[in-house]
């Protein structure tokens, strides 16, 4: 058995988070949504993920040209992104 002593740690896993739409993103597109909250996802991804059924609107499958409301609950899916595309997110 192998034994590294030092190194990175290992990132954790992606988990499904939720979000409320604030008054800010209200009227906005779930596919603009998406592209500002999962930086660094390809927007093939992000259109794959919502036309699968992953990104999830109150519950219920949404279109990309679906339109958030004020105190909509948005389900983001657990989404890996490279080290450092996340570094970068955790410099700003």
């Amino acid at each position: 058995m192998k034994v590294i002593i030092e190194g990175k740690p290992a990132a954790p896993a992606p988990q499904v988070k939720t979000v409320c739409i604030d008054e800010d993103s209200s009227g906005q597109r779930v596919d603009n949504f998406l592209m500002r909250h999962l930086k660094g996802v390809p927007k093939t991804h992000i259109y794959r993920l919502i036309r699968s059924g992953e990104v999830r609107v109150n519950k219920g499958r949404v279109g990309a040209d679906t339109r958030l409301n004020e105190g909509d609950l948005v389900r983001l899916p657990p989404v890996r992104i490279s080290e450092r595309v996340a570094e970068k997110a955790q410099a700003m």
